[in-house]
């Protein structure tokens, strides 16, 4: 299982000298994992409706 956290993405696409040494992880999908943030106070204030970001 590989986790790849958003620098590495960014090290990746952005071709930097540390872009090699998340290419291995990045590349082999069968045990990539991508995480996922939420900030919980948009996906509280989705909740009602009164949603600021959109309908429920």
């Amino acid at each position: 299982m590989n986790v790849v956290n958003s620098s590495a993405w960014l090290s990746y696409f952005a071709g930097d000298d540390n872009a090699a040494i998340f290419a291995e992880a990045i590349e082999n999908q069968s045990e990539l994992v991508v995480q996922i943030y939420l900030a919980s106070t948009r996906l509280r204030g989705c909740v009602d409706r009164h949603c600021p970001y959109g309908t429920r």
